[in-house]
This record gives C-alpha cells, structure tokens and sequence, in this order.
C-alpha cells in the first residue's frame, strides 16, 4: 500500500518546526560562546557585561525658592475721639396755675364783755319739712282691656295649629276647625251662630255644632287634600246673616303636623 503525500498544512508545521530547532540552536551556541569567550561581548546595549557599573542615581533638582514680598506696616492714625456735646434740652417754664381761693367762712368769735367771755350764738340752719304723700282712698284701680264692639272675640292662643286627628285622611287633608264658647266658656246652643269663611279659594258658611269631633259647638271646613299656605278671612255671624264678631285674617300652615287651624270663638259679655 502506498503513502499518502502530505498535505498542506502538514508540510507548514514541519517548516516552522525546522525553523524553531534552528533558532534554538543557534542560541545554545551564542550562549556557548560568551560563556567560554566573554571578552568577546564587552558591551551590551552601552551596558558592560564585564564590569559592573555603578548605579547612578539623579536627585531631582530643587526648584527654586519663590521670594515672598516683605510686608510694610502701613502705620494706621491714631483716632481721635471728638468729644459731641448732648443736645440741649429746653424746659418751658411752668405756667402757674391760678389758685382756689378759698371763701371766707365766717367763724364764731367769742366776745369778750366785762371780765366774762361770751360763747357765740349759733344760727340754726333751716331744715327742709317732707310733704306727705296722699294715700289714695280706696282700692286702686284695674286697667281693663277695651271691650270690644262685637260679642263675640276670639280666644288669646287661636288660631291652634295641630295635626288632622278628627279623620282618618291623615297629611292628606288641610282644613280650619274650632268651636264656639258662650261667656261661662261653655257650648253654645245648637243653631244659634254659623262660621263664615272666605278668601283663598273658598266661600263658605259652616253651622256651630254640624262636627261635633271637636266638641258640642265643633265645626269644620275642608280646604285642601294636602298640606297648603293660604290665607283666608273668618268671622262669626248669627243664622240671619248679623256679624256678632270681627273679620279675623289667618294663614294655613304647609306642614303634616300643622295641618289643621283650630279657632275658638269666646263670648266676651
């Protein structure tokens, strides 16, 4: 079987391999050489390898010494101290007052009559009598409230306002109600006296004792199916038509628990 030809690579490596043994060699006899010879070698690079040199050392070199300006003591001026006088302060001279004088007091002198001294007689000074006040006879009188021109008058605390309780409408009713009472605060008698109400969307003329919910004299009129503000006029008359009281101007209330104005006619005499 024939070998194969070396390729190329194979012949590059065995060239650089002759070429390294060559330097190799080379250098083996150099070494060779200055050992056996070494007078042939006296200098290497300006360095004798036969000798040792000295080494030589260089100090740096000082640089030189900046000169420092001498500093001159500029004298300074003695201060001097000026002596300011303070200011003067001008006094304006007082203002004399005017003196109270007192008034002369006359004093008792005691005379001296004969050999005795006589003590002074004394003034006595008048006093002032208190006038008596008048006792008024009798019990002192009452002021009273003008009557009125009419019989009858509404009571102090009408109109009332309170929550609907004669029905079962509950908020959904507003209305004026109330009773008439005779002098002694009591009912009065059956179809005797009406309630004439007017203004704010109604007209109307409501017989004392026709809802007796509110009591024997109770009366009432319904306004509205809720809780409304309006004003409306009121006045007592007899069944004929005859006003036995003033016009009186009240107001409903736009509130469930003030649905219902409560009104109370009272006999006055």
């Amino acid at each position: 079987m024939r070998d194969r030809p070396p390729s190329c690579l194979q012949r590059i490596a065995n060239i650089l391999t002759s070429a390294l043994l060559i330097t190799i060699g080379v250098l083996v006899v150099v070494f060779v050489a200055f050992l056996a010879f070494p007078d042939l070698f006296p200098q290497v690079n300006g360095v004798s390898l036969t000798e040792p040199q000295a080494e030589v050392v260089q100090l740096p070199t000082v640089a030189s010494v900046r000169e420092v300006p001498t500093l001159t003591n500029t004298p300074i001026p003695p201060v001097q101290a000026t002596n300011t006088p303070p200011p003067t302060e001008t006094f304006a001279a007082p203002t004399a007052s005017p003196t109270k004088q007192a008034a002369n007091t006359a004093t008792p002198t005691a005379v001296l009559e004969g050999s005795e001294l006589i003590p002074p007689t004394l003034t006595p000074t008048p006093t002032r009598t208190p006038t008596p006040t008048p006792t008024p006879r009798g019990p002192t009188p009452t002021p009273t409230n003008t009557p009125s021109a009419f019989p009858f008058t509404k009571t102090a605390d009408s109109p009332i306002y309170l929550r609907n309780y004669a029905n079962s409408a509950g908020c959904n009713w507003s209305g004026i109600a109330g009773e008439v009472l005779d002098v002694a605060g009591n009912p009065v008698a059956l179809g005797l006296y009406r309630v004439h109400i007017w203004d704010g969307g109604v007209d109307v003329r409501i017989d004392t004792s026709s809802k007796q919910e509110y009591g024997p004299s109770g009366w009432e009129q319904f306004i509205f199916n809720a809780p409304v503000e309006r004003f409306y006029n009121i006045q007592l008359e007899t069944v004929s038509g005859t006003a036995v009281s003033e016009v009186y101007r009240v107001q409903s209330q736009n509130d469930c628990n003030r649905n219902l104005l409560y009104f109370i006619f009272l006999q006055n005499r």
